[in-house]
């Protein structure tokens, strides 16, 4: 055991950071408790931060039905489908291929952090607006994760017609955000107002549309915001 006094580091002085990383898993570079403390939350507030953190929402049907619960929700999805007549079950006709559906479950829970139910919902696909508004959300995040950009603007470029390589594509970016959620934008606590601007540009070098490729930073003081 190393007896090395622990500080933090020189460049971080300027920063708000929270560096109590004791209880961090190894296998996240970017741990979100190094710089997000608790401390100031409201117990009732602080026990349902607490609860959601502690479940942990199933990404594929297979990890589903390993559990009672989900079983539960998805039966009771498909219960409520043919109950209202949005389908009923049919053979598939010759020649013909069904459309892949994904199964996306979510846990509500209640104003004091305890579960009120399990939801499964189906979704083929071919569902256009789901990428959509997959895509919106992630454009909305590159204001503070510039590192982003780039990809998300890539497939902002297929709205119109997605495919389910566009699809699992805006995944992967979701899982790189998971596996380092603090890994943004610093926000100095004494810099100056001062607004700062460059921008850069390379002629058609754009391997899809061979359109030129234009990049830009915003400064406010030394604190990169855009």
């Amino acid at each position: 055991m190393s007896t090395r006094i622990k500080k933090s580091p020189e460049y971080l002085k300027d920063y708000h950071c929270n560096l109590n990383v004791s209880s961090t898993s190894s296998s996240v570079k970017y741990p979100l408790n190094s710089v997000l403390s608790y401390s100031n939350l409201s117990p009732s507030y602080k026990s349902f931060v607490m609860s959601i953190s502690s479940h942990v929402e199933p990404t594929t049907y297979f990890e589903a039905v390993k559990h009672d619960c989900w079983r539960k929700a998805i039966q009771c999805e498909i219960s409520a489908l043919e109950s209202n007549q949005t389908w009923e079950t049919a053979l598939l006709p010759l020649n013909k291929l069904a459309i892949g559906c994904k199964w996306v479950f979510k846990i509500k829970y209640k104003a004091d952090g305890t579960i009120e139910r399990y939801k499964a919902r189906g979704i083929p696909f071919t569902d256009i607006q789901a990428y959509r508004r997959l895509i919106g959300r992630l454009m909305y995040l590159t204001n503070t994760r510039p590192n982003i950009t780039f990809s998300v603007q890539q497939l902002s470029q297929f709205l119109a017609k997605p495919t389910i390589v566009h699809y699992n594509a805006a995944i992967r970016i979701l899982r790189y955000i998971k596996e380092a959620p603090s890994l943004g934008l610093f926000f100095s606590s004494t810099t100056t107002v001062h607004l700062k601007a460059f921008c850069d540009s390379d002629w058609g070098t754009c391997s899809d549309s061979r359109q030129s490729v234009t990049g830009f930073s915003v400064y406010l003081g030394n604190s990169l915001i855009s």
